[in-house]
């Protein structure tokens, strides 16, 4: 028999569509040489809390172009937004590997490791190819994006169900929108993925100048995760309230200015799931086009302040009712069911862990949990709940159901 555990699955359809430094728990993973300078001591992992404690750790832009690194750039873009004492984790993979292989069967021993090491603390996942050109064709572009995609997602819904979810933010290399590009939003239902195809411009011909040639090809994912570390869960990495992203250009990873396409094109590339900087009407500075997840628009996870959202009350969940396994409960002797007042108190003891840190915080507008005390726990030693979450603003539902095993029961006449 399994040990006593708390099994939760998310479902969609409901939508008809801790604190904010320990949701913004970050790790970047990020693909280096394996002769490069920090490799060897990355490949274990490193947790920092600002751009000054990596510099003391040794990481500086100096190391940066004398080794052609993106190192230490990628935690200062992360820093730009988060603030100090969020926690960055800085874990290496070997660039030589595109996505595929590295989320491929049997190659995510590593990443899955060190999260589990963690226990559950990251929340946010960051990959930056860091790609040589020579590679530039194969290694972490959209085509290897679209081909990684359900990888990706698979190694995420296996976090999930483990209670240690994380949304995973893809660097989108060297993207050209010119033509055809695959939608998506379309290709798979990747919820817990999104794509990154945003750059610098300014910064990127500086890095390019100073003999980092790999920076070339970049995209902006130390600037998104660490966009996403600094903003509650409920928020959109798009929101004009929170100011421009202070760059002076912005293109695609690619090379190709923004400002190049229309608004109509703009439109489609922001349909098809990619995150890129863009202008807004009567606003001065490049803003962010939105935050989609790589499935349909339509779906109750299509964007990451919906899975961010749900995920924290995934966290919750779990951590109340873990409480909960094993101990008693009483049950109706008349009718072998659990009684109401039972029903009632486990119902409480979640609302107000959820209501106490999200609805109180602005996170979210509602919560209701149910437990039907008409439940035969003593045959199945399990107790269903179901948890809806009303999002923060719109009238957008989740359901969570979550079954809890119950080894000890105690009779009430």
């Amino acid at each position: 028999m399994a040990r006593p555990s708390v099994v939760i699955k998310v479902e969609g359809g409901g939508l008809n569509r801790e604190t904010a430094a320990a949701d913004g728990v970050s790790l970047l993973y990020v693909g280096l040489s394996t002769s490069s300078l920090f490799y060897n001591e990355l490949l274990a992992g490193k947790v920092f809390f600002s751009l000054r404690n990596a510099e003391d750790y040794g990481i500086t832009q100096e190391t940066d172009i004398a080794n052609g690194l993106l190192l230490w750039e990628l935690i200062k873009d992360f820093y730009i937004k988060a603030t100090e004492g969020t926690a960055l984790h800085v874990l290496a993979f070997d660039r030589n590997q595109n996505y595929q292989t590295l989320f491929g069967a049997g190659n995510t021993n590593a990443l899955g490791a060190y999260l589990a090491a963690q226990a559950g603390d990251i929340k946010l996942i960051g990959v930056a190819g860091n790609t040589l050109p020579t590679d530039a064709a194969t290694h972490h572009t959209i085509a290897d994006v679209s081909n990684s995609l359900a990888l990706v997602q698979t190694f995420a819904e296996a976090e999930l169900n483990r209670k240690r979810p994380v949304l995973v933010v893809l660097e989108g290399r060297n993207f050209n929108p010119t033509g055809s590009v695959p939608n998506l939003r379309t290709m798979t239902n990747a919820s817990r993925v999104a794509v990154v195809v945003a750059r610098d411009t300014q910064r990127t011909t500086e890095l390019v100048a100073n003999g980092i040639a790999n920076a070339a090809a970049a995209a902006a994912i130390g600037y998104v995760l660490g966009k996403l570390a600094a903003i509650p869960v409920m928020r959109s990495i798009a929101r004009i309230k929170d100011g421009d992203l202070g760059w002076v250009s912005a293109s695609f990873s690619g090379g190709n200015a923004v400002g190049s396409y229309t608004d109509g094109e703009l439109d489609a590339l922001n349909d098809k799931g990619y995150i890129f900087a863009t202008r807004v009407m009567g606003e001065n500075g490049f803003f962010f086009n939105d935050e989609p997840t790589c499935i349909l628009n339509t779906d109750d996870f299509a964007m990451i302040s919906h899975v961010r959202t749900i995920d924290k009350v995934v966290r919750i969940t779990n951590a109340v009712f873990t409480r909960e396994l094993s101990d008693e409960i009483d049950i109706d002797a008349s009718t072998g069911k659990m009684t109401v007042t039972t029903a009632k108190d486990l119902q409480n003891k979640l609302e107000n862990a959820v209501n106490s840190q999200m609805t109180n915080r602005g996170e979210i507008s509602a919560v209701d949990c149910t437990i039907d005390p008409n439940q035969n726990v003593l045959a199945t030693d399990t107790i269903v709940v179901r948890v809806a979450v009303v999002k923060k603003g719109i009238q957008r539902r989740f359901e969570l159901i979550i079954r809890i095993k119950i080894l000890k029961v105690s009779f009430t006449p």
